[in-house]
């Protein structure tokens, strides 16, 4: 077991660079962190239909080949959104 524990990482980060290689940016080490977050983000913006600034809800247990991340609770509902805060951004949170 302890050999295939050793196997995933490499090959997630395998699948990952390959994807932001494609995009013309090597992934080195150094830049791992930054490509796998620039994969999420992509990932949530493309389940909001590829808008920024709007939820994107998951609104039934994650199935088993489709999970943004690496074991997501399968009692758990999910919601993510990428929010363009260049101009300034301001978080209310209401009282309880």
């Amino acid at each position: 077991m302890r050999r295939a524990s050793n196997i995933i990482p490499v090959s997630m980060m395998v699948v990952f660079g390959t994807a932001a290689y494609a995009a013309g940016i090597p992934v080195t080490p150094e830049t791992y962190t930054r490509a796998e977050t620039d994969i999420a983000f992509a990932d949530t913006q493309r389940r909001a239909g590829g808008k920024i600034n709007t939820n994107a809800f998951v609104r039934e247990p994650t199935l088993l080949n489709d999970q943004p991340v690496i074991r997501m609770n399968r009692d758990t509902l999910y919601g993510g959104v990428v929010i363009d805060t260049e101009g300034g951004a301001t978080v209310t949170v209401p009282k309880a």
